[in-house]
């Protein structure tokens, strides 16, 4: 099994390129995303967040 510290990197990677893959959406969109695809990124992005932040007060303990 990998050290908390493993898993806690291995969610922070997965955000950024989460993050990375909308922001290369964005750009290259010739068209306005619609609300409801903001929404949907922005509450994967909170998800992964949420369990960072859960890992990173396990982590402190």
């Amino acid at each position: 099994m990998n050290s908390p510290f493993v898993q806690y990197q291995h969610l922070s990677d997965e955000l950024l390129e989460m993050l990375e893959a909308f922001e290369i959406k964005l750009r290259n969109s010739s068209l306005k995303l619609k609300k409801a695809q903001y929404y949907e990124e922005a509450q994967k992005a909170q998800q992964l967040l949420d369990r960072l932040h859960a890992w990173n007060k396990e982590l402190d303990q």
